[in-house]
């Protein structure tokens, strides 16, 4: 494939070279390896000891010039990192991308195998590789654990990457081989933020009706926690599921009489409810189901909040051997209640209590066997995986098709920090799964900021103000007026012009790409809070063409400029503000605006072609369209039906109802 290295990889004086290209230097860890035929290749690795944590050495990397890569700062969600020297890379790193001096790339993936998950580190400006098995009776000291793939375009070493990860591994199915998740197709909201613990059938109800008054249809609905039969006490953290069944004071009609009437009077087609992983927040406290009380344990290179609060209290876990029984009786009561998916929160807790199931990776297997199968048979893959970012959850997912990538939202700051980690998050988990970049509030001042990086990231779009605080006028610039959001068909990454660099730091202007059916995005980001930025535009930016005249439009159907494939345009960002960019192709003479007053107004037409002397379009919903023509068309046919338009220069406007 283009920009990737054919892959002549051998090891030699403790040096890992690719094409005779030191790839790593002083590597004493790698003892081993195989070539596959992306040009890739996988590294077995020994220590000098046997340990439940065991430390690989990888040496250096000679001439490297910068690297990015992604880490848990928590076990719940990803962080960004950037740096030039290898005492930077952060533990608990789960991908790699290094750029050397002579501008060639290398990717490297930690993995796991039978024994143990790996994720890569440093010690001592040293990089290292540490392979965690999850129990105390189980020690290693080497394997397969390691993933290196060279090239000069980063993005299709990914694509590669994710291709030989695939047939290697044989745990997961990519991305594109499934399904987009229900929620993902429609504005939502979560009651989380919302109503938080006190949440109950009345007041979901009445957020509803608020919506609906204001003109905007909300399509999915994500209950957050609040809902369960759970045992008392405190914290929240150390309660357990005591049942399967709603909290019958909070809705005296049931789940399923609440459910039918949204259904049926708010017209939501995705109903979605809020669990963890092993029942509740301290696990299960219900016969047959639940094991002795067991303190979380994470690997000592994660210090967090997570481990410390998770060791306040004991937790009674899910019994592995009866988790598929489990979550196969609890959907099951859930699908007859009319839930349509579920967003399985707090999944660290699997990691946590991995020794009471035989070690990490049996169970991850376990678990996520058992998750994945339910939620497939039940919800047809429409889940909402969360609190886990961890490589060993991200490559099972064989049939659900969304994870939480950044941290939560937190409406009382500005989460500028949630947005950039999500971005480069992206590059590494769009060939796997949609990245959900969670709720925000269409209140807050830098609302518009938050909804253009859901949008060109692809994410799932779903606010959780509280009821009488949206911003209708935004929510109604997301979607069509059934409901559904106007999304692009990609995850949304960096551009090649920012993927090394720290834009909330080094005053980069951030820019995400991404693609409608008729044309290609660019969304520009500009953190600083007192400084304007000027953002150079391309469509090189977007995709590799040449040749190819574009209309550069902005959010809401507003025309900019005609560009071509190879030159620049400087558009100029206010400070904390974002745009959403098009590049259209002029193609016969004709260029998609888009629909007018929509964030995302491309997106809105599905397909155009001029056909004798007719512009034809189909769109997917109703309001005044914008085309750009370099000639007037004898007619306008739009869905079929024959429209009388307006032509003023090379802006043609249609409206269609």
């Amino acid at each position: 494939m283009r920009g990737v290295r054919p892959g002549m990889w051998e090891i030699k004086n403790a040096m890992v070279l690719c094409d005779d290209n030191i790839v790593l230097k002083e590597a004493v860890a790698v003892t081993g390896l195989h070539e596959d035929s992306y040009g890739g290749a996988y590294m077995r690795l020994r220590a000098k000891t046997a340990a439940e944590e065991t430390v690989y050495d990888l040496g250096f990397i000679p001439r490297l010039c910068c690297f990015m890569g992604g880490y848990r700062s928590v076990p719940l969600f990803m962080s960004h990192e950037c740096g030039k020297e290898i005492a930077e890379i952060h533990e608990e790193t789960l991908f790699l991308l290094t750029e050397l001096e002579d501008g060639q790339y290398v990717l490297f993936l930690p993995l796991f195998d039978e024994y143990s998950r790996a994720a890569l580190g440093s010690q001592d400006g040293r990089m290292t590789l540490v392979g965690v098995t999850g129990s105390p009776e189980l020690s290693v000291d080497s394997g397969e654990l390691l993933y290196a793939i060279s090239g000069h375009d980063p993005y299709v070493m990914m694509e590669c990457a994710a291709l030989s990860l695939r047939k290697h591994m044989g745990t997961f199915r990519l991305r594109t081989e499934k399904v987009l998740p229900l929620y993902f197709q429609y504005l939502g909201w979560c009651t989380w933020d919302a109503f938080y613990f006190d949440v109950d059938a009345v007041k979901l109800l009445d957020g509803l009706r608020e919506f609906r008054r204001n003109g905007i249809s909300i399509g999915s609905v994500i209950m957050d926690d609040g809902w369960l039969t759970t045992t008392e006490g405190k914290p929240i953290g150390s309660r357990r599921l005591a049942g399967f069944h709603e909290k019958t004071e909070k809705f005296p009609n049931g789940l399923a009489g609440m459910i039918r009437e949204i259904k049926e009077k708010d017209a939501v087609s995705c109903m979605m409810v809020w669990h963890a992983s092993m029942g509740y927040w301290g696990g299960v406290d219900m016969e047959g189901f639940s094991g002795e009380n067991s303190y979380a344990r994470f690997p000592q290179a994660v210090n967090s909040y997570a481990d410390a609060l998770n060791k306040q209290f004991a937790h009674h876990p899910l019994l592995a051997d009866k988790a598929e029984g489990f979550y196969e009786e609890w959907y099951d009561y859930l699908h007859a209640a009319g839930v349509d998916g579920v967003k399985i929160d707090v999944q660290y807790l699997i990691e946590a209590l991995c020794a009471q199931a035989g070690g990490r990776t049996r169970a991850m297997l376990v678990y996520h066997h058992a998750i994945e199968s339910a939620v497939h048979k039940y919800f047809h893959d429409n889940c909402l995986n969360c609190m886990s970012c961890s490589n060993d959850m991200v490559y099972r997912m064989t049939d659900s098709n969304a994870i939480r990538s950044g941290n939560d939202f937190m409406p009382k700051i500005r989460n500028y920090g949630a947005i950039v980690s999500n971005a480069y998050s992206n590059y590494w988990l769009a060939p796997f799964a949609c990245a959900d970049w969670d709720m925000f509030w269409s209140s807050k001042t830098e609302a518009r900021i938050e909804a253009i990086a859901r949008v060109v990231g692809g994410s799932a779009v779903y606010i959780s103000d509280r009821p009488g605080e949206h911003d209708y006028d935004l929510l109604k610039s997301l979607c069509t007026e059934d409901g559904r959001v106007l999304r692009p068909l990609d995850s949304g990454r960096p551009t090649l012009d920012c993927l090394m660099s720290d834009p909330l730091h080094d005053g980069t202007v951030l820019k995400l790409f991404n693609r409608n059916t008729s044309a290609y995005l660019i969304g520009a980001f500009n953190f600083s809070s007192t400084e304007a930025k000027a953002c150079i535009l391309s469509p090189k930016d977007a995709l590799d063409t040449s040749g190819e005249r574009f209309v550069l439009t902005k959010s809401g159907a507003e025309l900019l400029t005609v560009i071509s494939s190879g030159d620049t345009t400087v558009a100029e960002l206010n400070p904390e503000s974002a745009e959403l960019f098009a590049f259209s192709p002029i193609r016969n003479g004709l260029a998609v605006i888009g629909l007018v007053g929509k964030l995302n107004a491309t997106a809105a037409v599905s397909r155009y072609y001029l056909e004798k002397g007719t512009l034809n379009a189909e769109v997917i919903d109703c309001g005044c369209y914008l085309f750009y023509a370099e000639a007037r068309p004898e007619a306008v046919v739009i869905n079929g039906k024959d429209l009388p338009f307006s032509y003023d220069g090379s802006v043609l406007s249609v409206e269609y109802r």
